[in-house]
């Protein structure tokens, strides 16, 4: 496969097929599962929720709708891939398939998904879009935070609707709540600001 020339890569390193999404997760995990992150260079850093707390996907949209926007496209493009903590501490990805919809994230899982066990048991996520090729193309984005389980029957008929297909009664229904947001990209594509987002 050609590789584009160096000068197209904007000065940066051009990841292998999994190198962006192992490097996503090693990144948006460590945040996810620690308390105190540096919030980094300003001028990537939207303004912060109030609170300080996880935020609904509405809520970080109203905040960065531009990185939102940018999030929600790469997302909805085929799997993306979450990433949770096992109980001894060592990290472990699945494909998912994310569901956008009343200003919510979600996903469905079976109710024996080892991911889903972890979240129950109060492990931080990390999401990372699925790459199309080794050169990155159409960018990279990474959402992390933790997740609740959905047991409302109103709740779950919202995101039945949005799913584009028909989850099974058995699935447990999950809503990821948000921490962190973050983008990248190689030239090929615009990026929105701001590049990263925190509560």
């Amino acid at each position: 496969m050609r590789r584009r020339p160096r000068a197209e890569r904007n000065g940066s390193h051009r990841p292998s097929s999994v190198e962006p999404i192992v490097t996503g997760f090693k990144r948006t995990l460590i945040s996810s599962v620690a308390p105190a992150v540096s919030a980094g260079p300003p001028a990537l850093v939207a303004a912060r929720c109030e609170t300080g707390a996880v935020v609904r996907w509405g809520e970080f949209e109203s905040a960065a709708p531009a990185l939102a926007a940018f999030g929600t496209r790469l997302l909805r493009t085929g799997p993306a891939y979450m990433a949770t903590v096992r109980a001894d501490g060592t990290p472990r990805v699945h494909p998912v398939s994310p569901i956008f919809s009343d200003g919510r994230l979600f996903v469905f899982m079976e109710p024996t998904s080892p991911k889903g066990a972890d979240l129950q048991r109060g492990s931080g996520y990390a999401l990372h879009n699925g790459v199309p090729d080794t050169l990155g193309t159409g960018g990279e984005f990474s959402v992390s935070g933790r997740a609740e389980l959905v047991n409302a029957r109103g709740l779950r008929a919202v995101a039945e609707t949005a799913a584009g297909y028909d989850p099974p009664d058995r699935y447990c229904l999950f809503e990821l709540l948000v921490t962190e947001a973050r983008c990248n990209g190689y030239g090929d594509v615009t990026l929105p600001e701001p590049r990263r987002w925190s509560d």
